[in-house]
């Protein structure tokens, strides 16, 4: 369990970067 958990928390950190930096591109555009 301890080895699938890790795995799982990198794959959930690498997709929220790329989502957070796509949303602040989009804001300062709106702005």
């Amino acid at each position: 369990e301890a080895t699938t958990a890790p795995e799982a928390a990198p794959a959930e950190a690498t997709t929220a970067p790329e989502a957070a930096p796509a949303a602040d591109h989009a804001e300062p555009a709106d702005g």
